[in-house]
């Protein structure tokens, strides 16, 4: 059962929400003053951690649902952690604001410390829930999801180094390495969700969820004050929060009605994500060395085009190989019985072409054995047709072993097999006949009763140019077996060698 049903309904519920609603007029009036006027700095913050609590609340409650899927208990228990270390840092923010001057830098690196904690944490979660794909599916997926991302990372690489070389203050590098992070995480949660249709959310909480993220990598970005206000940070900070909280409410109301909590849209046959990134990857490459020559970047930019180019071939290579193993399984569904796994009458008239085409092989004699079980439609009558299947594949099984590697055993319908012989003669047409009677007349349990299966066959034997006489004639002389009763019978166009001492009778049909 699908859970997109639920997922792509409208929010029902959450324009009544009272609790959403106050705290989202409570988070805009503070984030309106916070740009308007700094000095309300502090109230903000405060504000914030509020919401941070409520977060962490929120994902607990979650959690303790009953019928929630495993992985999305997992998902949702790492992301109140997250939010509990995040609401920390905030914290120390704080307390840095307020604390002796000579405090400030350890109290601020403390917070950095657990915001990178944090940021770890929320990559745990996003790839630790488990995809519901396997074998050459799970590696397509990957592939798929590896060059997306990797195109991704290859803007990330572009937007952080904007003069085209690495920066001198090496705490700018790592404040954008942080918001890179961010802004990966929260598009591999969304490449994902396109790519594969699965997540640990629903699909309304997981749009709230990658918007606070990429909020949040871009208030990273601009931790620096790198070409925006400052005035515009903290503001950026309660929207982000809020979001966070939205998603988990929106979590918390859906799963009232789709306890799991997950996401399980159908997953599309084919995706052109991957081709787009693709195409954004060379143009990107094309772009950097066109306006900056050959730079740091523009090396990043190598470097991203030739993984995407190997992540393209491997999966360009598995799909060959997923081709080539379709064609070989739609040719064995063509040309075999599904029933009983035997070649059908279309491999059958393959293999007698391909043996008259070869040299020398139409003069060749070749017998062919027309069997049909005695008094089947008994046991379709009796026993019910599940029955008639088992005895079927019985049969066919004991054909199998009673003729040689290289003989055909064909089911041409119903009851009825051919077994083709290539290169034998009349005695030797007989011999395995006569093996086959008797590996058939050994008793089969079928749902607690025990048959004897009985068979007429008939045998016909000429040159290989001949099959659909040689056919005819094994179908005539099949016959002629059941009608006397005699099990076998080898039709009269056909030169044998005298019966030795001891042989049962065969009869001839006589006409």
């Amino acid at each position: 059962m699908s859970g997109s049903g639920h997922a792509l309904k409208p929010l029902a519920g959450l324009s009544a929400d009272r609790g959403l609603i106050a705290l989202g007029i409570l988070a805009a009036a503070v984030a309106v003053a916070t740009a308007v006027t700094p000095t309300v700095a502090t109230a903000g913050r405060i504000v914030e951690i509020a919401l941070w609590v409520a977060v962490v609340a929120m994902c607990r409650q979650i959690t303790t649902r009953t019928g929630v899927d495993p992985f999305v208990r997992r998902f949702w228990h790492d992301l109140a952690i997250c939010g509990a270390i995040v609401g920390l840092s905030k914290i120390v923010i704080l307390a840095a604001r307020a604390d002796r001057p000579r405090f400030v830098s350890s109290l601020l690196a403390a917070s950095s410390l657990l915001l990178v904690v944090a940021i770890a944490l929320l990559g745990r979660a996003m790839f630790s829930y488990r995809l519901w794909v396997t074998g050459h599916d799970k590696a397509r997926l990957w592939l798929d999801v590896g060059t997306v991302m990797c195109a991704l990372a290859m803007l990330a690489w572009h937007l952080c180094l904007p003069s085209g070389t690495l920066p001198d203050n090496t705490v700018q590098v790592a404040v954008w390495s942080l918001g890179c992070t961010m802004a990966l995480l929260a598009a591999y949660a969304a490449v994902v969700l396109v790519l594969s249709g699965s997540a640990p959310f629903t699909l309304a909480s997981g749009i709230a969820l990658c918007t606070a993220i990429l909020i949040g990598a871009w208030i990273v970005f601009n931790i620096l004050s790198v070409g925006v206000e400052a005035e515009f940070l903290l503001p950026a900070q309660l929207v982000s929060t809020y979001l966070f909280f939205v998603a988990t409410r929106i979590q918390n109301l859906q799963m009232r009605t789709w306890p799991s909590g997950t996401t399980n849209l159908r997953r599309p046959a084919y995706s052109r994500l991957p081709f787009l990134a693709v195409g954004g990857a060379l143009l990107l490459l094309v772009y950097e060395l066109w306006q900056e020559g050959v730079t740091i970047r523009s090396w990043g930019m190598v470097a991203g085009v030739v993984t995407v180019a190997l992540l393209v071939m491997v999966r360009q290579n598995l799909a060959f190989l997923d081709n080539a193993r379709l064609l070989r399984q739609l040719h064995h569904e063509a040309t075999h019985d599904h029933l009983t796994g035997l070649p059908n009458r279309a491999l059958l008239e393959e293999r007698v072409q391909r043996m008259q085409d070869e040299p020398g092989r139409p003069a060749r004699t070749e017998a062919v054995l027309m069997l049909d079980l005695d008094d089947f439609k008994s046991v379709n009558d009796e026993l019910g047709h599940h029955c008639g299947d088992r005895l079927l594949v019985e049969v066919a099984d004991r054909l199998r072993s009673c003729v040689r590697p290289t003989d055909t055993v064909v089911r041409l319908g119903g009851d009825e097999f051919v077994v083709l012989m290539n290169g034998t003669t009349t005695a030797g047409s007989i011999t395995t006949a006569q093996r086959i009677l008797g590996a058939l007349a050994a008793p089969v349990v079928l749902d607690g009763r025990t048959l004897a299966p009985r068979a007429s066959i008939g045998i016909a034997v000429g040159p290989g140019d001949q099959f659909d006489a040689l056919l005819r004639d094994a179908d005539i002389a099949m016959y002629q077996a059941k009608d006397k009763g005699s099990g076998l019978s080898v039709h009269p166009g056909t030169r044998r060698p005298p019966a030795p001492q001891g042989r049962p009778d065969i009869r001839h049909p006589s006409g």
